[in-house]
């Protein structure tokens, strides 16, 4: 009990035997303790600790593996809240915050700068649409223009996980540049998860993993408004066209015309920035050199290990 699940090889695996005869899952919560034993030989596989990055980059280089994970890290923001419902304010949020040089610097560049919803390695995918450029003119352009030339006051909803800490407090940092003072709360997830749903949060830091490489995932629940609050919607979205592109995005069986609502849909949500738009991020793992046949799954849970051995 909490120290590890052996799995034995499945003989009746459909896609035949695993290679290896067994599977030993260690438990070890602390990121930085996982990264020590894998130094210390003792794990096969792990994942990089963010603030690890640079220095496994730098002395492991050929035991690493990168792959874009099929997740959204972003700032919700709630269009029904008072200035926010101004999409002139939702787009000054987007340009006043500098993203490539927080991802550089906060996540050590693990990730994709996101422009919409839809992440590289899922269809619909746009490359050609671009990220709000960073440009507190800009932005003190549009707060003069939505009626709040002196700036506005908001507060920021997080949970109590580390990484969203220097990311929030980074924002936190821009914004205030552009005259918008901003209140970080922050609350264990299930309190600030209900919070948002209420409706009670002017902004909430948060991430989206798929449950299926599909645009859909990534369109109809996080952006319908039946789906607003409880549902996944925690901007509180509500827009006609949004709502008829995503229903017919989930319903169509014609592959093509699937991929060009979903561009068309992710567009619609760039311009109507109901997201301060953050980044995709990278998963990054290291493998032992003897471990042969791992690879990061598509989908988190998607590893069967059944190809992963051991050399001799």
């Amino acid at each position: 009990h909490d120290d590890a699940i052996v799995l034995a090889r499945n003989e009746g695996y459909w896609g035949g035997p695993p290679l290896a005869d067994s599977l030993r899952i260690r438990i070890i919560p602390e990121p930085l303790t996982q990264a020590a034993e894998y130094e210390a030989g003792g794990l096969s596989v792990v994942e990089i600790p963010f603030g690890e990055t640079r220095r496994w980059e730098a002395s492991r280089a050929a035991e690493l593996q990168r792959r874009p994970a099929i997740r959204d890290l972003y700032m919700a923001i709630n269009t029904k809240r008072g200035p926010l419902a101004d999409v002139r304010v939702r787009q000054a949020l987007n340009h006043a915050i500098d993203v490539g040089t927080l991802l550089e610097t906060v996540m050590a560049g693990r990730g994709v700068r996101a422009a919409g919803v839809i992440p590289p390695g899922v269809g619909g995918y746009d490359s050609t649409l671009r990220p709000y450029p960073f440009d507190t003119v800009r932005a003190r352009a549009l707060l003069a223009q939505a009626g709040y030339p002196k700036g506005l006051t908001l507060k920021l909803w997080r949970s109590q996980r580390t990484e969203l800490a220097r990311i929030a407090q980074s924002v936190q940092q821009s914004l205030a540049a552009v005259g918008v003072a901003v209140e970080i709360v922050q609350r264990d997830a299930s309190s600030a998860r209900a919070a948002v749903r209420k409706g009670e949060a002017d902004l909430f830091l948060t991430d989206w993993y798929a449950d299926y490489p599909d645009p859909e995932n990534f369109t109809y629940p996080l952006f319908h408004s039946r789906n607003a609050g409880t549902g996944g919607n925690y901007a509180f979205l509500d827009d006609p066209v949004i709502d008829s592109l995503t229903v017919r995005l989930r319903t169509t069986t014609d592959e093509a015309e699937k991929l060009r609502l979903a561009r068309q849909v992710d567009a619609r949500i760039h311009d109507l920035a109901p997201w301060i738009f953050l980044w995709f991020p990278l998963d990054v793992w290291a493998r032992h050199p003897r471990v042969e046949g791992w690879r990061i799954p598509a989908i988190f849970n998607g590893q069967r290990w059944a190809e992963a051995r051991i050399l001799p």
